[in-house]
């Protein structure tokens, strides 16, 4: 038992001990009770964290293939394209069931007109589906708030994506790892952040883990720089130099930030500590962002 649980524990029996003894025995019972309840909602958040670890590892070979599908890994489709035709089939034959009204005809014969196919001409002469995760990126229009215009460029170079949920110590873990082709800015192949919350059932962030990005000279994006006039104290003259300032970046959800202890001596800054908890939650929304997408 937590030792803030155990403090509450302690309380509470002494509070049920100053009562008269008439009462004493009601509302004993009725802590006994709760106990009871307690221990049938741990047991209930057992049983659900192994249920969702059972399924997490049945969607993961389903996850394996298709990502072997999107890097051209894997090409044989004849197994998996004869499941296609059968459900294909099995849908077919239920929507030709559906009696439709003359309103219902009528918008679907303006949805035909107004419908674009998909266009995947050029994937003819590629193996795999390459801009897979750009395309599925810049269809999230909360994901792609927090691609900056300059960072745009390297949508093009995400060739995987990798998340994986976990809970260590009661805690919710989201590990995001993105896969990069050879680019202009860089030199890192694999990005990885790990996004730690206070607790399991807890919106908030406790940490985030990132990993180091090696710039190429000139390119770092989390960095910007800026004009800034300096004035000699002892001739007055002024002259203008050039300072590097931190930029707004997706790239920046890679640094490593722990989030602010109540009480702590950051608290004199707010504005400090202001940037710093935003930074965590568009780290935090990037995280969930990823794993809901993959």
């Amino acid at each position: 038992m937590p030792q803030e649980e155990r403090e509450i524990e302690q309380k509470m029996i002494k509070v049920i001990n100053n009562m008269p003894e008439k009462i004493q025995n009601r509302f004993k019972v009725l802590h006994m009770l709760s106990d009871e309840r307690s221990k049938i909602n741990d047991e209930y958040e057992k049983e659900v964290k192994a249920l969702e670890e059972k399924f997490r590892a049945r969607k993961q070979p389903l996850l394996e293939l298709r990502n072997d599908i999107i890097l051209g890994k894997n090409t044989d489709f004849d197994v998996h394209k004869e499941k296609y035709e059968a459900h294909y089939k099995e849908c077919d034959t239920i929507v030709a069931g559906i009696v439709k009204t003359a309103k219902d005809k009528e918008k679907d014969e303006e949805e035909a007109k107004d419908h674009k196919p998909t266009d995947v001409a050029h994937l003819a002469d590629k193996v795999g589906i390459p801009d897979f995760w750009e395309t599925a990126i810049k269809n999230n229009q909360m994901m792609m708030q927090t691609w900056r215009e300059k960072d745009r460029e390297l949508l093009p170079h995400i060739v995987n994506v990798v998340s994986k949920e976990s809970n260590v110590d009661d805690c919710k873990n989201i590990d995001i790892e993105l896969t990069f082709s050879a680019n202009d800015f860089f030199t890192n192949e694999k990005l990885n952040m790990k996004c730690i919350y206070k607790k399991e059932e807890s919106e908030e962030v406790k940490e985030i883990q990132g990993c180091l990005i090696d710039w190429k000279d000139g390119k770092d994006l989390t960095k910007k720089k800026i004009k800034k006039k300096q004035k000699n104290k002892k001739t007055g003259e002024t002259r203008t130099i050039i300072k590097t300032v931190p930029a707004e970046s997706f790239f920046n959800i890679f640094e490593s930030k722990k989030a602010p202890e109540k009480g702590g001596d950051d608290d004199d800054d707010d504005d400090e500590m202001e940037k710093l908890l935003d930074q965590l939650d568009e780290a935090m929304q990037a995280a969930e962002d990823f794993n809901d997408l993959y």
